[in-house]
């Protein structure tokens, strides 16, 4: 009876630690598939933010332009262009 007992206490064992590997590689899996969905979501957001910043970079220099300057200060500030002789320079 005591060998029928330490066989049935061995495959309890075994099936235990069968189960549990089981479930330690299911909810792995399940981890490694939510990490990979993240990873890509956060691919597509670097993305989305990088052209965001070459459409800001553009937006910067399309202000900044020269053109558009003196544009503003001419027609929106009534400012005029200088001639030479109206311009004083002034040296250390």
């Amino acid at each position: 009876m005591k060998f029928l007992e330490k066989n049935i206490l061995v495959y309890l064992v075994f099936i235990c630690s069968l189960l549990v590997l089981v479930f330690v590689n299911v909810w792995q899996q399940t981890k490694v598939k939510e990490i990979g969905y993240e990873v890509g979501r956060l691919k597509e957001k670097s993305e989305e933010m990088e052209n965001e910043n070459i459409k800001l970079k553009l937006k910067i220099d399309e202000l900044k332009s020269p053109k558009r300057v003196e544009e503003i200060a001419v027609k929106g500030l009534g400012m005029i262009v200088a001639e030479p002789e109206d311009v004083i320079v002034f040296r250390k």
